[in-house]
């Protein structure tokens, strides 16, 4: 373990480094998504019911199951291969607590300083720093609105760029009420927001965290990690509350999922994906409020909710209710199993760890409030819009698209597929095909058949990652249909889209012709590459009407191979292969 503690002349630097760093700026800042891949977390090591020498044995039994929390996010975390910052406020009585505990490890790294000069609760999802990509992938910066916290420390110690930004001091945007899906995108809710500061907090989130839509959410009485958790790009965790849950001798407030439901309707009916398609959402269950008074302890159903959990690559930390400290509550096992199962269902190939954390509860927030993420130093990023239900119908075989971006350069990218996950996977090469874009085909599929898929991406600099993260233990999926009128209903929701057709003639010398569909007007961009990615002509750009649409393409000066045609829209990336032979 390291420790380190700041000196008079450390603070000093420490002062004259940040406000440095406070005159840099973040160009085209890009702000991670959770369930991105991270280099560590950093946990705050603080208990402010625990006061020295004033401890009964029931406090000092409580503090110790609080403590184990902490404990056992911390051993999860090492089990993940990440690395671990504490910040501690205790005099050391972090080592104390995870020697008890029996972790030990040269992958903690502990911070121990002064109150007196800095301030950091437990809660440090509202206090710690935000992990900002410069350039989309390159250099990780922090940003934070809090001038006294323990970000900065953070910062300074893993000398990682600090970016303050004082507007954001505001309760609308604690890290708590904050959920991006990493393109730009922030989900928060209008809880103590002054509308006159919408607009400062827009443009800070923009100038600082490349976030262009800020979805402003019904006000709801607590922050909105305790009720919803973004998992993907397009599904949505969301704590459901029935009225079972409460205690009518202490709880005071019914109406959680009346504000709960007010949230996702007004979600579903005024924003789409960054793929352009409805927000799927997917209901867990809370526990049951609790009141024991011989225990002093009153935790609301409200708080003791399963979406509040962590994502540390192929790891989730979930919060569990039913261990208390003097044994275990009738009933409440059946929601952290029903809890787990979900989590099970809709992350595929994911460990599953739960942590006790009833104690936490008890204060207003478990898993997700005390823990913040530390993105990787040099991300691969790769992003896909899944393939939807299918309808074996055209002939054709399945395009698959990935987008794929890294500071020291793609080095390739694999396509994985499958009929049969367990039977392994087949591959094949995906090509550049210009924008960061790469593309491959799965063969046509008989109706019936479930594909599974995965790609695998490597940098110049030798680091490889899949997406999923979890690879062929969790890979996307689509169903090949007989049936039109059995795909989802939600397709029929979706925003403008395109169909490409083959070129005809296939192969081709030298003219072929090139057609496409749109379902309504929108921007149209055709591009054809050769198969090292590099563009060789743009045939169309400009905005078209609604129906069918061709041109004919006179490839007289080009050589003899195999080339890729691009059509892009506002929602809709399709590529096709065309072959010239001369």
């Amino acid at each position: 373990m390291k420790i380190g503690r700041l000196t008079p002349v450390c603070a000093i630097f420490f002062l004259i480094f940040h406000i440095i760093l406070y005159a840099q700026t973040i160009n085209q800042p890009r702000a991670m998504a959770e369930w991105e891949e991270l280099q560590g977390i950093v946990i705050a090591w603080n208990d402010f019911s625990y006061v020295p020498g004033h401890q009964t044995p029931l406090t000092k039994a409580v503090r110790k199951a609080e403590m184990k929390t902490l404990a056992e996010i911390t051993r999860t975390v090492l089990n993940e291969g990440l690395q671990i910052y504490i910040l501690d406020t205790l005099n050391s009585n972090a080592l104390v607590d995870l020697d008890s505990f029996g972790i030990s490890s040269p992958n903690i790294e502990i911070m121990e300083f002064s109150q007196g000069n800095y301030w950091i609760d437990v809660w440090l999802r509202d206090r710690g720093p935000m992990s900002v990509y410069q350039n989309e992938v390159d250099s990780l910066h922090f940003v934070y609105w809090d001038d006294n916290t323990g970000a900065e420390l953070l910062a300074n110690h893993m000398n990682i760029p600090f970016i303050n930004n004082n507007i954001l001091n505001n309760p609308y945007t604690d890290g708590g009420n904050y959920m991006t899906d990493g393109h730009g995108r922030v989900f928060s809710d209008g809880q103590s927001l002054n509308p006159a500061l919408l607009p400062a907090i827009q443009s800070a989130y923009q100038n600082n965290m490349g976030v262009t839509q800020l979805f402003n959410l019904p006000p709801y009485r607590v922050h909105i990690d305790y009720y919803m958790k973004l998992i993907d790009e397009e599904t949505i965790l969301v704590s459901d509350i029935p009225y079972s849950n409460y205690d009518p001798s202490v709880d005071w407030y019914f109406q959680d999922n009346q504000d709960i439901q007010a949230a996702i309707d007004y979600i579903s009916n005024n924003y789409l994906s960054c793929y352009g398609r409805p927000y799927k959402f997917i209901r867990i269950t809370n526990a049951p409020t609790i009141n024991l008074f011989s225990l002093n302890l009153t935790a609301f159903t409200r708080d003791l909710s399963y979406v509040n959990s962590l994502i540390l690559n192929n790891t989730i930390i979930i919060p569990s209710f039913d261990s208390l400290l003097f044994g275990q509550m009738a009933g409440y096992e059946q929601f952290d199993v029903n809890a787990r199962t979900i989590y099970e269902q809709v992350m595929p190939g994911y460990n599953i760890v739960s942590v006790p954390s009833m104690f936490f509860g008890q204060r207003g927030g478990t898993v997700h409030c005390i823990t913040k993420e530390i993105g990787s130093p040099e991300p691969i990023r790769i992003t896909h819009k899944w393939l939807p239900d299918t309808v074996h119908n055209d002939g054709n075989p399945y395009d698959i698209v990935s987008r794929v971006k890294t500071r020291s350069g793609v080095q390739n990218v694999t396509l994985y597929y499958s009929i049969d996950p367990n039977s392994g996977f087949l591959n094949t090469p995906m090509t550049a095909a210009g924008s960061d874009s790469f593309v491959a085909e799965i063969p046509l599929q008989p109706a019936g058949t479930t594909m599974y898929y995965y790609f695998a991406a490597q940098s110049h600099s030798g680091k490889s990652i899949t997406k999923p993260i979890v690879g062929s233990q969790g890979p996307y999926s689509f169903n090949i249909l007989s049936d039109p009128t059995s795909i989802d209903e939600n397709l029929a929701k979706l925003p403008p889209s395109v169909i490409l057709h083959q070129n005809y003639p296939n192969p081709f010398n030298p003219v072929t012709s090139i057609s496409w569909r749109l379902t309504t007007p929108g921007p149209v961009k055709l591009t054809i590459y050769n198969l090292t990615g590099q563009e060789v002509a743009i045939l169309v750009d400009e905005e078209q009407a609604a129906g069918a649409h061709s041109i004919q393409v006179d490839a007289s000066g080009l050589a003899s191979g195999i080339y890729l045609y691009r059509l892009q829209t506002g929602y809709e990336d399709k590529i096709r292969k065309m072959t010239l032979m001369k």
